[in-house]
């Protein structure tokens, strides 16, 4: 049995269109945690908080506080970007303004995601500067972090054109703003800046057809290579997509022993030592 106290539906942040909320799980003893923002995948344009809500309990009884947030989400009448990514400044900037009343520490923050909540913690990380806050870790689960590439593989094999609506232009006017928006440029940009300090988790699926890693996760490993980026990675050679959160209705359900047995204590620890 977990213990841990839980925040649930705070609005962290409001746009012209709705309210965003996020649940946050707090350990019941110390100060000074490390805090997780956990953002769900769901192609840009599905998912919720609640994926999360496995990962919460877990990483609260071992003393790391946690936030999953909802974020924008585009659909045919409304793209998401670059919305999606103020919504990732104001969830630190809400963190922030509640440290000393959850007992964090803003200058030991991270993001955990998966799919396209691993692009938009790596690209948050990317574009951070501030000086209250420091993301000192990312996880990027079967990330999306090479936006052209991926735009042109699931218009080639989907029919919903998830980056299409992202962006609300199509494919030919939309790529340099794919390009721009890409971790993999990004963190080209970034390593100029003697403020970043950011560590990095990849994990991915070696079967998933859905973000193909060779052109994802082990392309942006690449690029953390090629730049001394400190990082670790961690392949599970028989999962495809979907297997880190919870994508069910049933909010009370434990982590999977797949990721409770192995995975979540490497996780623990890569949190631990990034301070």
């Amino acid at each position: 049995m977990y213990e841990y106290k839980k925040l649930q539906n705070l609005v962290y942040h409001s746009t012209d269109y709705e309210h965003h909320t996020a649940d946050v799980y707090l350990p019941l003893k110390g100060n000074n945690h490390p805090l997780v923002i956990n953002v769900h995948g769901g192609a840009f344009q599905a998912g919720s908080k609640e994926m999360y809500s496995s990962w919460g309990p877990y990483l609260a009884d071992r003393g790391i506080a946690s936030m999953a947030v909802n974020y924008t989400l585009s659909s045919p009448n409304r793209a998401s970007f670059p919305q999606i990514t103020r919504d990732m400044d104001a969830a630190v900037n809400f963190a922030v303004k509640n440290a000393s009343q959850w007992e964090i520490n803003p200058l030991w923050m991270g993001f955990m995601g998966d799919s396209a909540g691993a692009y938009l913690g790596t690209a948050a990380a990317c574009g951070n500067e501030r000086s209250s806050a420091k993301i000192k870790f990312v996880i990027c689960v079967y990330g999306v972090m090479d936006l052209l590439d991926w735009a042109q593989y699931t218009n080639a094999t989907r029919t919903d054109f998830v980056m299409n609506k992202m962006l609300g232009q199509d494919s030919f006017t939309g790529r340099a703003a794919l390009e721009k928006a890409s971790p993999l440029n990004l963190i080209d940009e970034v390593v100029r800046s003697p403020l970043f300090k950011t560590k990095f988790f990849v994990l991915w699926g070696g079967q998933d057809e859905i973000v193909k890693p060779e052109n994802q996760s082990l392309a942006f490993i690449k690029k953390l290579e090629q730049h001394n980026i400190p990082h670790e990675k961690y392949v599970v050679p028989e999962m495809g997509h979907f297997w880190f959160t919870n994508n069910s209705e049933d909010t009370s359900c434990d982590l999977p022993p797949l990721l409770k047995e192995d995975i979540a204590p490497r996780l623990v620890r890569f949190i631990e030592s990034s301070v």
